[in-house]
């Protein structure tokens, strides 16, 4: 009880640590903060007053974003890899992204709370799509060592040589493990806009544009990717279906999305990441069991169901193959 208590009262040190980051990014501090230099060094930069400066700077190392020794402050490595601008790995924008998705009406959930339901996602703006793909590709090129591992570890991942990304936006996700395996071709499916987009970033990807609800899929593939993107599927059933379809005998299909249970309370990332953006209209997570079912029924064979954390948080890898 003691322990319970002690972060009851200290529950809204989460959100000072968000607004510590988020200041941070916004003001480009890490791009300052590259090599030691002190508290005035930064004041004098950022043009802030020093003594509220250095109080801040403290905090930051406090929270793991910078390292302080003798009085001056240098980037941690996670800041140095992720929140330095102008690098390929740079998160920034996704975090600043996430963050107005994330706390959008949150600030008054009383009045939020009286309030009809929000809108549902427009899947037409291509404005959403522009934005998404800017924030997705250091996020899935951050990730896509891990994704490489993990496939790397099916049976016969040598032997691959075609491999559908099914709504994979910038396709990079499978970056690395395309680099590992000469000679695979890769085939994205998404929406237009967003295969628009992407073919800036994958020229030799080949593209299927169109809803992944309404077409099919091509084929035959060794492994079919879908990566948090099955979440405005018409019927998951139907993709369960289709993927079957596409699929050569003893291929794969990798599912990557959270999976909510104990009556969709759980796992607490999740559902604290989440209940914004559900309350303002996109209430989309699968609950756990949702897609394993929909795969099973299209014929499939269930090879495991992992909870991963790995490639951008909690979420449930499931893998399974043709028969």
């Amino acid at each position: 009880m003691a322990d319970a208590y002690s972060n009851l009262i200290n529950e809204m040190n989460g959100c000072i640590r968000w607004l510590l980051l988020e200041a941070a990014v916004r003001m480009k501090l890490f791009d300052v903060t590259e090599k030691w230099v002190t508290d005035e060094d930064i004041s004098h930069c950022l043009g802030t007053n020093i003594s509220k400066t250095a109080l801040y700077l403290d905090a930051l190392v406090s929270c793991g974003y910078l390292r302080k020794l003798c009085g001056q402050y240098r980037n941690s490595d996670l800041s140095e890899k992720y929140l330095k601008s102008g690098q390929e790995l740079y998160q920034g924008s996704l975090l600043l992204s996430l963050g107005d998705r994330r706390l959008k009406n949150l600030d008054n959930i009383p009045l939020f709370l009286k309030e009809n339901g929000g809108k549902k996602l427009n899947l037409a703006d291509e404005n959403i799509w522009k934005n998404s793909i800017d924030t997705l590709i250091p996020f899935q090129r951050a990730v896509s060592e891990n994704v490489a591992d993990i496939l790397d570890s099916l049976n016969g991942a040598e032997s691959f040589r075609d491999v559908l990304d099914l709504g994979g936006g910038p396709c990079l996700i499978l970056e690395e493990f395309l680099k590992r395996h000469e000679g695979i071709r890769l085939t994205l499916l998404d929406l237009p806009p967003v295969a628009d987009l992407a073919e800036g970033f994958s020229p030799a990807c080949k593209y299927i544009k169109g809803s992944y609800s309404h077409i099919d899929f091509g084929g035959e593939y060794d492994l079919i990717w879908a990566s948090r993107s099955l979440y405005y599927a018409d019927d998951i059933n139907n993709i369960a279906s289709k993927a079957f379809s596409a699929l050569k005998k003893g291929g794969y299909f990798i599912s990557l999305h959270e999976g909510l249970y104990n009556e969709r309370t759980e796992p607490y990332e999740v559902v604290l990441g989440r209940v914004g953006v559900a309350m303002n209209g996109s209430d989309v997570s699968f609950s756990r069991g949702e897609i394993e079912n929909a795969l099973t029924g299209a014929g499939f064979k269930l090879l495991s169901v992992q909870t991963v954390t790995s490639i951008g948080g909690v979420a449930d890898m499931i893998t399974a193959v043709k028969i």
